[in-house]
């Protein structure tokens, strides 16, 4: 009897815990409610804060850019720029604090080209107001479209303190996880995580990750379960994809990452794309969504597509349905977005207009208003 319990258990430790089921009707589809503005930039540039009365004038002629919020609503990071003069503010207490001055962030970066140095996808660790983020070079010379992202910086909006926590050449695009104490990192060929002060690296995954398409990179797309007692990150990858071959319809694999003491992998459900920049991951990670032309050579009606994770005892651990098609004009852009873990959006811009459709997963299709 021991013996048969202990195995219970272990089996319980081990199996993979699946989503609860979908419950057809589903209920009626709402657009997100949008919270109120705490924080927005005014005709001036100037920033203006909720319960402040005076907007905050940033010095000189710099023009607020870009806000961000500490998840406590206490701290807020100004982007600013007036050409190639870049400065970083806060406002804490309401009042406004400079942060990082133009000569700072050229500092950070040494390439003889740059004309200017920016914060690039900077985000507030959880529970602090503290920034982390990578940089990337601003230069006004021709054929310099994009960067990738392969140092790492933090600055604490407290006390002021900058630190490089990896200089470049070392990271690459980051994801703090949400108990603010460990940081996924990605870059050509491989997940890593590490401590929230940048050391202790541990690998997650070795194999295609980034993928260069013309003069930019498709990035994974990657979600946090929320809920999860060990941090828990899901990730579609492409680990097929051959970049010799010319090809975009590389089979597509859910993983699954959990960042405990020694973290480990699972790939959750794995399906086949025609093509990949196409696909789209849920809120969730549990579901992906794709749009195909119903015939290639006659691009006029759009299939979409959703491949769900299924029985993990199942060798191919994979739901695949037809969810509808869609008559579409020639020459048009598709696109299938998740509003949520259960609602789609579906469409195409017909010119300057944006043609869309909400799609729930038991098929109900409704035209947007």
């Amino acid at each position: 009897m021991i013996v048969l319990l202990l195995a219970l258990a272990f089996a319980s430790l081990t199996m993979v815990v699946q989503p609860p089921p979908i419950e057809c009707p589903l209920p009626p589809y709402q657009l997100p409610l949008l919270p109120p503005e705490r924080a927005s930039i005014d005709a001036n540039g100037d920033v203006v804060v909720s319960g402040v009365e005076t907007p905050f004038d940033l010095p000189g002629d710099l023009v607020a850019q870009s806000l961000l919020w500490s998840d406590d609503g206490e701290a807020l990071l100004i982007e600013a720029r007036d050409g190639f003069t870049l400065g970083v503010f806060a406002v804490q207490a309401g009042e406004l604090k400079p942060m990082l001055d133009n000569e700072t962030l050229l500092a950070l970066r040494t390439e003889d080209f740059r004309d200017a140095v920016t914060l690039f996808n900077p985000a507030f660790v959880p529970g602090t107001h503290t920034v982390l983020f990578n940089t990337e070079v601003l230069s006004d010379a021709e054929g310099i479209y994009f960067e990738l992202p392969l140092d790492l910086w933090s600055l604490d909006l407290d006390s002021g303190a900058l630190t490089e926590l990896l200089p470049y050449g070392e990271a690459g695009r980051f994801a703090i996880s949400p108990d603010g104490q460990q940081i996924v990192l990605m870059d050509f060929d491989s997940i890593w995580v590490t401590d929230i002060n940048a050391r202790n690296p541990r690998s997650l995954y070795d194999g295609t990750v980034w993928i260069g398409v013309g003069g930019g990179v498709i990035e994974p797309a990657i979600v946090w379960d929320g809920e999860a007692a060990v941090p828990t990150l899901r990730a579609m990858l492409f680990p097929e994809f051959d970049p010799n071959a010319g090809r975009f319809d590389a089979p597509f694999a859910v993983y699954e990452f959990m960042l405990g003491a020694e973290p480990s992998s699972t790939v959750l459900f794995s399906g086949q794309t025609d093509f990949l920049m196409a696909a789209t991951l849920s809120p969730d990670g549990y579901r992906v969504v794709e749009w195909r032309w119903n015939e290639p050579l006659n691009p006029v009606a759009v299939d979409v597509w959703i491949t769900s994770y299924g029985d993990p005892t199942d060798e191919a651990g994979t739901i695949a349905r037809l969810l509808t098609i869609f008559d579409v004009p020639q020459g048009v852009s598709p696109f299938v977005e998740w509003a949520d873990e259960t609602h789609l959006l579906f469409g195409y811009f017909l010119g300057e207009e944006r043609v869309e459709w909400r799609i729930d997963l038991c098929g109900e299709i409704v035209p947007v208003g």
